[in-house]
């Protein structure tokens, strides 16, 4: 009797929870264990997590996080799983041993909901200063080093006084600016936006 409950006890699913589990115990492992079929999906797309211009301090430890709930799911569900079955019974509660799926999802989507509503997720020129990157409208934004118009620096512009005017126009304390170009002539301190037409620029 006692062999015959010990060769029982050495299948896989009793291996994994670590003494014999019940039929549905066993059909949820089984079902858990074949998640790792779509393993190497998730595996090859998360690869391409990292297909950005630029990260931040921010970004880097979400895309880490991401990355590794997926990538290293085959080498923690076994002990997941066992800890999970050891504290439903040490709580009382047989149902939440079948809530363990969650925990992988809620880390994960944790990572990617961090990211999604970061500050800092939204697209930057590369080499820019995230500390202090700061989009004004549209079409500029700066940072302590650089004033840039459309993800590109704009030559020649001062960060420290570089003010929008509106979508298109800009000045700093040496020049007015329409988009990308230096409008040649025009006094930064007195400058008026025009109502309608496109003064006379030269190109930075």
């Amino acid at each position: 009797m006692y062999i015959e409950q010990e060769n029982k006890s050495k299948g896989l699913t009793a291996r994994i929870l670590g003494e014999q589990p019940t039929i549905l115990q066993k059909i949820f492992i089984w079902f858990m264990l074949l998640t790792l079929l779509l393993w190497p999906i998730g595996f090859y797309v998360s690869i391409f997590f990292w297909d950005t211009s630029g990260q931040s301090s921010i970004d880097e430890i979400c895309l880490w996080g991401a990355t590794l709930t997926i990538r290293l799911y085959p080498i923690y569900l076994f002990p997941l799983i066992r800890l999970w079955f050891k504290l439903s019974k040490k709580v009382g509660k047989s149902w939440l041993f079948y809530l363990c799926p969650l925990i992988p999802m809620a880390v994960f989507f944790l990572f990617v909901v961090t990211l999604a509503l970061s500050a800092y997720v939204e697209r930057k020129p590369k080499g820019c200063d995230f500390s202090t990157y700061k989009r004004l409208n549209e079409a500029y934004a700066i940072d302590i080093n650089h004033v840039y118009c459309d993800y590109e620096i704009l030559e020649g512009a001062d960060p420290s006084t570089f003010k929008v005017l509106n979508e298109h126009y800009a000045t700093d304390m040496h020049h007015v600016w329409f988009n990308d170009n230096i409008i040649e002539g025009a006094e930064p301190t007195t400058f008026v936006i025009p109502n309608g037409g496109i003064p006379n620029q030269r190109k930075t």
